[in-house]
């Protein structure tokens, strides 16, 4: 009998020996993320892109945010926005980077006018600080950058604008604001509905609708003064499609106020409209201008496309023509050998 007892406990002890430890496969692509927000009150969903070597290495990395744009949510830059693909054919061209992406909601990524919804604050007091603390992150501004889309491109520029102390380096990709005259024509149920909740006035027209919360996040108000060394942190690098109608005007006269300025910045104009086609198109280039950023302190130094010159254009091509009652000159081009 005894030895019936011990040949059971023997055999249910071997039982239980724990096997080889099973191996965990390394996830790059974090989707559905989530953090307990107090300002909220309630979860903020997000997604993180982890460098491919982030297991294994043991080294800290600096972080990319990326942010979404109007009706949109935390998932679109991992598929629409190809973001892992885009990052990964870079190869050494750009430093490894933790990407995170966040659910912005319809918030143009700043605090309501009324106090009614404070996303800027959540995101510089909750969101960042929790990246920290969960991946091994440089928490240096400078290792920290803010590139999106559309509403996510006025969030790229505002929130490194805002908080110089948190984020050195801004993307702002078709950038969704308005200039004055474009603000105060908007028409009436866009304003209400897209803009007067986040910065007040509405119902308003005209000149009304610029409210004073309006102005103090407007670039066209903080970049428009003759001293702007409180920005000597800010990386620059502005992007708009050509077809864009009223963002190509907006990122134009941006350009054009921070270059009267002599403030440095990048700016791009290429052939597309608003969408990931265009966008995707020119992320490489922002995301080697970001690791620059976090790599040196020199200037910007893009890769110019090669340019080939070709036949030049003869005299007998070209005809210049005064434009009836007015002292203007028309260049004229002909085929060789043509008679009026």
């Amino acid at each position: 009998m005894v030895s019936l007892v011990l040949s059971l406990v023997m055999g249910c002890k071997k039982g239980t020996e724990p096997g080889p430890p099973v191996e965990i496969p390394f996830v790059r692509l974090l989707e559905g993320e989530s953090m307990q927000s107090r300002i909220f009150g309630q979860p903020l969903k997000y997604s993180v892109l982890l460098p491919a070597d982030y297991k294994t290495s043991g080294v800290s990395y600096p972080v990319v945010y990326l942010l979404h744009g109007y009706g949109d949510n935390y998932t679109a830059w991992a598929k629409a926005g190809n973001i892992q693909l885009l990052s990964d054919n870079q190869g050494t061209n750009i430093v490894p980077m933790i990407y995170v992406m966040p659910d912005g909601y319809n918030s143009y990524y700043v605090n309501n006018f009324n106090g009614a919804g404070r996303y800027m604050d959540m995101f510089t007091t909750e969101l960042v600080p929790e990246i920290d603390k969960i991946y091994r992150t440089k928490k240096e501004a400078s290792q920290r950058a803010v590139m999106g889309y559309s509403m996510g491109g006025y969030g790229a520029l505002i929130l490194p604008a805002k908080n110089p102390g948190i984020f050195q380096i801004s993307v702002p990709l078709s950038m969704s604001f308005r200039t004055d005259e474009q603000y105060m024509t908007e028409p009436q149920n866009v304003f209400n509905s897209q803009w007067a909740s986040i910065f007040g006035g509405i119902g308003s027209s005209g000149a009304a609708r610029l409210t004073p919360y309006f102005k103090e996040y407007s670039p066209f108000y903080f970049f428009d003064q003759s001293d702007l060394s409180g920005f000597s942190h800010l990386k620059l690098f502005l992007d708009c499609g050509d077809d864009e109608e009223s963002l190509s005007v907006t990122s134009g006269a941006l350009h054009n106020l921070l270059r009267d300025r002599n403030f440095s910045h990048e700016y791009r104009m290429g052939d597309g409209g608003h969408s990931f086609s265009y966008w995707n198109k020119e992320i490489p280039e922002a995301l080697r201008y970001i690791s620059q950023g976090f790599s040196a302190t020199a200037a910007y130094q893009p890769d110019p496309d090669p340019v080939s010159v070709g036949t030049l254009i003869s005299t007998d091509e070209y005809l210049t023509e005064p434009l009836a009652a007015s002292s203007l000159q028309l260049g004229i081009f002909h085929p060789v050998g043509y008679s009026a």
